[in-house]
């Protein structure tokens, strides 16, 4: 990697995990192919909270990495990472801020083939190490007596290399003498340890739509709602299937429920959709409600209705095959229940759940961005997703195609941003 090296990425707030990500490289793989991209920044909260905040772990990521692995207009796409070593040449570099002296020092560390998890100094005379924080992709510390400082550096695979700063060179980019070894093929290493999470949240309908589910993460941040000549509501009688409510649809002509996806998920990631379903007391049976899932590409032909069955009085389940039904669609764009009757039409409906395939490999699922959307230029996507600068939403995602704006910003990235952390820069420069 050397300057003008641009399968770049920006990772979500928690992720990113206040710069102790920077300079860490990742193997994204989408529905084309797989890139190895370098960890440069922040993917910008404001404006892009559904994938830059909470507990996603998001890639936003450069044009040029997003086109190896999938196309622009796809806005958000699924995909599984894996951290990797960075392609790079030599030894460690370090450089001592502007600023720094006999008293401070602002310490980069560049170059590194594995991301940092520690680093620790010892001044002259003293007998201990010190663990030094870092901000902003730096590692700031007050001296108690002038260098020599020595320098004690832990890889995130647990390797220790150790160097010394042998006198206050500020601005000087040094060799440090020493280079972690690459990360081990296979290696899961707590990046996503025993990841078995699923690569959507499940649920659809458990007393409210798009319920919040694990650590606070929001099924909303999958799913969206794109229902067409229906009113939906939230009631108590008849009497649930399960919990405190059920969701009452009244279909008004050939109106449908959409539950759109809000990233492009691959078919075999979603063993089945279920349901329960019933009509009010007294209501006559009815069995004219059709189902289908169309593709997240709008070239490809939906999978055409199906009859759900009657529903009748009593609560029934019904459960509907997706990974196993053979069809062309592998990628899907959202899910539709459609009214074939015509007319007026009440039905309710509860539990409406996914039942998903389990990921349990060496790479872990995640969303990735292709850079712009909604948010500030410059951003980049793990396991997760990834944004472009928007123009209009692609159906099934929920970002844009590139034109003029992680969920991203007003343009694709084609450089790193000026944003991009210090230390970052120096990667970047000196690979």
């Amino acid at each position: 990697m050397g300057p003008g090296y641009l399968t770049v990425t920006a990772l979500s707030e928690a992720f990113f995990n206040g710069s102790n990500q920077c300079g860490v490289c990742y193997e994204v793989t989408g529905p084309l192919a797989t890139v190895t991209v370098m960890v440069t920044d922040e993917c910008p909260v404001q404006g892009n909270n559904q994938w830059c905040s909470g507990d996603v772990n998001h890639f936003d990521l450069s044009t040029e990495a997003f086109d190896v692995i999938g196309v622009s207009n796809w806005g958000v796409l699924r995909n599984n990472y894996r951290m990797v070593s960075c392609q790079v040449t030599g030894n460690m570099k370090y450089q001592l801020a502007g600023a720094s002296s006999i008293y401070w020092i602002g310490l980069l560390i560049a170059n590194h083939r594995v991301g940092i998890s520690k680093l620790e100094i010892k001044e002259s005379g003293q007998a201990d190490y010190v663990t030094v924080t870092r901000s902003s992709g730096r590692f700031d510390q007050n001296l108690r007596s002038p260098p020599p400082v020595d320098v004690r550096v832990t890889s995130m695979t647990g390797e220790v290399k150790s160097f010394t700063i042998p006198s206050v060179q500020p601005n000087t980019v040094v060799d440090a003498g020493v280079q972690f070894a690459d990360v081990a093929a296979g290696y899961n290493g707590g990046q996503c340890s025993g990841c078995s999470s699923p690569p959507v949240n499940p649920q659809i309908f458990t007393d409210s739509w798009f319920p919040q589910t694990q650590a606070g993460h929001q099924v909303a941040q999958d799913w969206g709602d794109g229902s067409w000549g229906l009113t939906k509501s939230i009631v108590t009688s008849p009497a649930p299937f399960a919990g405190t409510s059920a969701a009452q649809l009244v279909y008004t002509g050939y109106g449908g429920l959409q539950i759109e996806c809000n990233v492009k998920i691959p078919r075999a990631d979603l063993n089945s959709l279920s349901f329960y379903a019933r009509v009010a007391n007294g209501a006559a049976a009815y069995g004219n409600l059709h189902w289908w899932y169309n593709s997240a590409q709008n070239d490809v032909p939906a999978k055409w209705p199906k009859i759900v069955g009657d529903i009748t009085t009593s609560w029934q389940k019904f459960t509907f095959p997706i990974n196993t039904d053979a069809d062309v669609i592998a990628d899907i764009g959202s899910f539709s229940f459609q009214n074939m009757q015509g007319g007026s039409q009440t039905i309710f409906i509860d539990e409406m759940t996914f039942d998903v395939v389990q990921h349990t490999p060496s790479t872990c699922p995640g969303t990735t961005t292709a850079p712009g959307g909604t948010t500030s230029p410059g951003t980049t996507t793990a396991p997760g997703t990834t944004t472009i600068p928007g123009s209009t939403t692609v159906p099934g995602s929920t970002t844009t195609a590139p034109s003029t704006t992680k969920p991203t910003s007003s343009s694709p990235r084609s450089s790193v941003a000026v944003s991009v952390l210090l230390a970052a820069v120096l990667t970047v420069l000196l690979m």
